[in-house]
């Protein structure tokens, strides 16, 4: 039976890094706000809910201007990744095409919905290889519970989930999925089973 494959998005098939610091310091500016962002620290919030992001750089603000802020900078983020565009990683494109031949492809990710949109916009020929998607943004649940929803409703018997980072690996496992660690993403994970260095090697690890 082929084995199902589950991708994470941010880390795993692209980086929109550039754009989204470039967005976040538009939005920034224009609440005249003196706070400002960089490369690193959105590395470190991508992958995360948006609740979970709020509560870093805005934590210690009140919850109401918290929330407001972080809005704004989502909406600049998404404006300027669909004027830039993001860095798919290399491969990503004839890569997937070449597994969804073998093996039902889905998308889940922490995301909110306005960013999944931007992806499959911007590539509209991969769009049409998923089977499914689902983000943070459709059920307000957390990674783990979108992956069990999608392995019961999709009937996934036999699934693997990719992600970058240790909090994908913990989601895989919660969902009782199999996890191959994207380690030229992201993050870190513990001591995972396997290890894939570049996207385009991944149908040949799955023989």
């Amino acid at each position: 039976m082929p084995t199902d494959l589950i991708f994470d998005l941010d880390g795993t098939l692209w980086d929109t890094t550039a754009a989204c610091v470039t967005g976040w310091n538009q939005a920034l500016s224009a609440q005249e706000l003196s706070l400002r962002v960089d490369e690193a620290l959105l590395r470190s919030l991508m992958g995360l809910t948006g609740e979970d992001i709020r509560q870093r750089p805005f934590g210690d603000w009140p919850l109401e201007q918290g929330q407001r802020v972080l809005e704004a900078c989502f909406k600049a983020e998404t404006d300027q990744i669909l004027q830039t565009g993001g860095q798919l990683y290399p491969s990503a494109e004839v890569t997937l095409q070449a597994l969804a031949s073998r093996h039902a492809l889905y998308l889940v990710s922490n995301c909110d919905q306005a960013y999944l949109d931007c992806f499959l916009r911007l590539h509209p020929g991969m769009a049409a290889i998923w089977q499914a998607t689902l983000c943070h943004g459709d059920t307000g649940w957390p990674k783990d519970q979108n992956l069990h929803w999608l392995k019961e409703n999709a009937q996934i018997t036999q699934g693997v989930y990719i992600g970058d980072t240790h909090t994908d690996q913990q989601a895989a496992a919660a969902a009782g999925l199999d996890f191959v660690y994207a380690a030229y993403g992201f993050g870190q994970a513990s001591e995972p089973c396997t290890t894939l260095q570049q996207l385009s090697a991944l149908p040949e690890l799955l023989q």
